[in-house]
């Protein structure tokens, strides 16, 4: 813009100001509509799309040019256009989803309805940094000629009312799969300081629940864990055996424990603050899952046990993988066994891993594992795991 190019300029400028905006304004496809008066998102089949008046975009400023793409950005994060799909009052939905977003921009667009706007219309006071959808029963009951007159404000024309109809054969689920892939892995990959300014309760609220939390290694070592059998424990599920007629005396049944290795690694290239945070990690992983832990630091050699909590540095030399499974074989440690190896990737090239392969590798850079066959999953942890 300015044809195409200028458009990228203001993408890259917001990838620096808001991360998660610039990477949906990326990944977004973005089309040349004359029809459209000035910038819009439109469905086209189950994919939604940045459409652009070119003539427009040539004219306009590039400061409200920033704005109002950072404005639409924030409408796909809200999901917005899938939320209000078909809304019966779309002029009401504009207002509504303009004032949700606007409160999150230092500057509003030109021609977009801010909170000040419709508090002024309603003659009420209204919460702030809510959901749209706290503030659209506000924009329902305005009058036909009071809507009209808060989203027909564009400059250099009639400003378009979003109006997120779902095109004929689209399938919704679809549709919904489109947003979920412009915002894909915002989260993951970017750090506090790139992840927008929608507050965490907002952000959580635009999501689907989806139980507890749990991170990809997390649900990759669930998947790991077996059951060892640890003594016995009392059960009135089964008859007691030597007074089989006595209810009141409970049976015995196995004890199941969920066991797991975990070695941290200590070698030099690993710092004192990275190993004191992976250690932390595994204290509340232990204490939030009940599992039985043996912690283990390695280096080139195995250095010592660790207690659940016992953030000490025991190594400090070279990283040599090897030693994990000669001390797995050493103390004859069950060979289905969940291993977890928390280190920084360097070490040897070769390993004999035998017989052990439940093993999860969980690196704290992004330097891929050294070794070239390794059992098991590889993870790169997150600055926030």
């Amino acid at each position: 813009m300015r044809g195409s190019a200028s458009c990228k300029r203001q993408v890259i400028d917001l990838l620096k100001k808001d991360h998660s905006a610039g990477v949906v304004l990326v990944n977004i496809k973005r089309i040349s509509d004359p029809l459209q008066s000035t910038l819009n998102l439109i469905w086209q089949s189950n994919d939604l799309v940045l459409a652009y008046n070119p003539a427009w975009v040539k004219e306009e400023p590039l400061r409200e040019l920033t704005n109002l793409l950072h404005h639409l950005a924030l409408h796909v994060l809200w999901y917005h256009p899938y939320r209000y799909r078909d809304a019966f009052d779309p002029a009401a939905v504009a207002i509504a989803t303009d004032v949700a977003v606007n409160q999150y921009l230092e500057e509003s667009p030109a021609g977009t309805v801010t909170l000040v706007d419709l508090e002024r219309a309603t003659k009420q006071r209204l919460p702030r940094l809510a959901d749209s959808a706290a503030y659209l029963p506000a924009a329902r009951a305005l009058a036909p000629a009071t809507k009209r007159q808060l989203v027909g404000r564009g400059v250099g024309g009639e400003r378009p009312i979003p109006a997120w109809v779902t095109p004929a054969g689209a399938n919704p689920l679809l549709m919904k799969a489109s947003l979920k892939r412009l915002t894909k892995g915002r989260a993951p990959h970017f750090d506090q300081r790139g992840r927008g300014t929608v507050p965490q309760g907002q952000d959580q609220g635009l999501t689907e629940p989806s139980g507890s939390y749990q991170t990809d290694w997390v649900r990759a070592l669930r998947r790991l864990m077996g059951t060892a059998i640890d003594g016995q424990r009392a059960s009135f599920a089964r008859f007691n055996r030597r007074q089989p007629y006595r209810m009141d005396l409970p049976g015995r049944v196995s004890r199941l424990v969920t066991p797991v290795e975990i070695f941290v690694d200590q070698s030099g290239s690993m710092g004192d603050a990275t190993v004191a945070r992976l250690l932390k990690m595994v204290v509340a992983l232990v204490h939030q899952q009940g599992w039985q832990v043996h912690l283990t630091a390695f280096d080139a050699a195995i250095q010592g046990r660790l207690a659940v909590g016992q953030l000490r540095r025991l190594g400090g030399g070279g990283t040599r993988f090897a030693a994990i499974f000669e001390d797995l074989r050493v103390r004859r440690v069950i060979p289905t066994t969940p291993i977890l190896i928390l280190t920084d990737g360097a070490g040897e090239e070769e390993l004999d891993a035998r017989p052990y392969q439940n093993v999860l590798w969980l690196l704290t850079t992004g330097a891929k594992l050294s070794v070239q066959d390794p059992p098991g999953s590889c993870f790169h942890l997150r600055k926030d795991d």
